[in-house]
């Protein structure tokens, strides 16, 4: 290991082990995905195989000759989140499985243009934001399917002819900004597709020292604009600035980390911040800043791996392919985690940002320390923290300390100008939020709401004079309004209208909620509020002006008219936090479940 001191390595903890059958080969793994039901699907070069976790299984297609996905080459596997069937890209097409019965749906996908059925190789399958699923196919090019549109045999959606003569895509990643536009990386370098007009166009132009295009393997997108592409041949990342259009080498900022050679096909996020990539010729996994472009650590692999050429990275469990078998590794058990499990340590609660060579961590609710990567130690000092930050969108981290507003730049930590010695606790700021055009919102309980540009420091007040006492900022609702809560009552910034919208308490009045708590939204567009009295209610996010269409109450089945807060999970299912314990909404049918003292909880008043 040429490029590395051997104490940089960290050895990571044992990891769950998978071999002795032949679908662990790893020259023969080429997708594994996971299902609700906790199946994990694993596609091969010899079909497709379920494994529990103990023992795998062939799925046989009970249809042979209809798709040959029996003893073939599975090149794809994607889980339709919409249906949760098994979208399989293989040598000869497509197939499906529906899970829920694991029977193959017999269908053909067929071309609305002239009604034939698509043939030919199906490279990858994958699933935008909107739920429309994305097929690279051979004879067409890109197809995308609305499986909403529950049709058999299924009508692609749209084909899109490929750029030119078998461009050979690899991978389809949605821009995180904009749902209309498509990064492709493909044998010829990389492209960008408007879903909109179906255009092409290549934006990596460059060639490599035989004159070659450059070979885009991997596409991953950050927040911040940036593509990072994987050259496998070349053994390196370049890096995309979607908005400026220029290209750069990756470069690693860490000095303490020399990064070696190695082939950058898979990267994956692991927080915010931070991504894994596997780094092949070391035989080693590296964590990086994807803000920073720094190297923070490399975990060594087992010794008795000797050659891996797959990761893939599954709820919180990263499944390397190697040739010793399929090994697991859980997230929550690398030693990243365990620097934080010191006596005088274990009331961590958050990680606010990483730095380097620095990470910053909330303590408590009262102070902040930082990390030293290089010493893994804490440092000494502890600076007075409210346990309130914002992390923006560019990256940085923004705090309520006791002596103002402060913003962490690299190790150092700069007062906001205009809050600046400000005691925090006495002008009673609750909390800091950012609104889609990059200004930071400063709510206090008793002084209003402040909007601050970083940008010029320039100040715009609101809810200063009337009866907004007890504000706090309890939601931003998927338009950009901000949702205020307040002892009266709701209020709600409209963001395209920059305006309010005031949803008091009245007496009498059986729409009142009492002082709002927390508010969600569901997939319909419906925004759920909380109250300390009022039950359950909801306002169309559409129609904000209508203001509150109804409520549930203990009446319509909740166990209290107080709920304290909301959270709603990746089904659209709506959670309540009440003195009974937790009760769950189905915003589609009005259906609650409780869940109370049974299912462990100790019952006890909130506060």
């Amino acid at each position: 290991m040429p490029q590395f001191i051997q104490a940089q390595f960290r050895t990571l903890p044992p990891p769950q082990v998978f071999s002795g059958d032949e679908i662990f080969n790893h020259t023969r793994v080429w997708d594994i995905v996971k299902d609700d039901r906790g199946f994990v699907w694993v596609a091969t070069s010899d079909g497709l195989f379920r494994f529990d976790g103990r023992m795998a299984r062939f799925i046989s297609h009970p249809y042979p000759g209809i798709s040959p996905i029996e003893n073939g080459q599975i090149n794809d596997l994607c889980i339709d989140q919409r249906t949760q069937n098994l979208w399989i890209g293989h040598a000869e097409g497509l197939s499906i499985l529906d899970l829920s019965t694991e029977r193959f749906i017999d269908t053909v996908l067929v071309n609305p243009v002239d009604q034939q059925p698509i043939k030919g190789e199906c490279y990858f399958v994958r699933q935008d934001r909107q739920g429309k699923l994305w097929v690279s196919n051979r004879q067409l090019g890109l197809i995308r399917l609305d499986t909403s549109i529950h049709s058999y045999p299924f009508a692609a959606d749209k084909p899109y002819p490929s750029y030119r003569e078998n461009p050979g895509i690899a991978t389809l990643v949605q821009d995180p900004a904009a749902d209309s536009i498509y990064w492709l990386g493909t044998f010829q370098g990389l492209m960008r597709f408007d879903a909109a007009s179906g255009r092409y166009s290549l934006v990596d132009t460059r060639r490599d020292a035989n004159d070659q295009p450059i070979n885009t393997q991997t596409v991953f997108a950050t927040p911040t604009h940036q593509l990072y592409l994987g050259n496998p041949w070349e053994r390196r990342f370049d890096v995309y600035d979607t908005q400026t259009g220029a290209f750069h080498l990756w470069q690693n900022r860490n000095p303490d980390h020399k990064l070696p050679s190695f082939s950058p096909q898979f990267i994956t996020r692991f927080t915010d911040s931070l991504a894994i990539c596997l780094l092949e010729d070391q035989l080693a996994l590296g964590m990086f800043n994807i803000y920073r472009d720094s190297l923070l650590q490399v975990f060594s692999l087992p010794n008795f791996v000797h050659s891996c050429v797959r990761f893939d990275f599954i709820d919180d469990q990263i499944w390397l392919s190697t040739d010793a078998g399929l090994l697991v590794y859980s997230l929550r058990n690398l030693p990243v985690q365990n620097y934080f499990a010191s006596a005088q340590d274990r009331s961590i609660i958050a990680l606010t940002e990483q730095t380097d060579p620095l990470l910053t961590l909330q303590i408590g609710q009262t102070c902040y320390r930082q990390f030293d990567w290089a010493s893994s130690r804490f440092l000494p000092d502890s600076i007075p923290f409210s346990g309130k930050w914002l992390r923006r969108a560019d990256g940085t981290v923004w705090m309520i300390g006791e002596e103002g507003i402060l913003r962490l730049e690299q190790d150092q930590l700069i007062p906001v100008p205009g809050f600046e010695y400000l005691d925090w606790s006495k002008m009673g700021i609750q909390s800091l939020a950012e609104d889609q055009a990059g200004l930071v919102w400063i709510i206090t309980r008793w002084n209003g709401v402040y909007r601050l540009n970083p940008a010029n420091n320039t100040t715009t007040t609101y809810l200063q004079e009337g009866p907004f006492t007890e504000l706090n900022h309890i939601f931003t609702d998927k338009s950009g309004n901000f949702w205020f809560g307040h002892y009266h009552g709701l209020s709600v910034y409209v963001q395209d209208q920059d305006t309010f919208l005031h949803f008091f308490n009245e007496a009498g009045n059986p729409l009142s909620l009492g002082q709002p708590r927390g508010a969600e939204q569901d997939d319909q567009g419906r925004i759920w509020v909380s109250g300390t009295a009022g039950g359950l209610a909801m306002i169309d996010g559409y129609c904000l002006e209508e203001g509150i269409r109804y409520k549930l109450t203990t009446r319509d089945g909740l166990v209290s008219n107080r709920i304290w807060a909301l959270c709603k999970d990746q089904h659209g299912h709506i959670w309540m936090v009440n003195k009974k314990g937790l009760q769950v909404l189905d915003p589609k049918t009005l259906q609650m479940k409780n869940y109370g003292e049974a299912a462990g909880f100790i019952l006890r008043e909130q506060s």
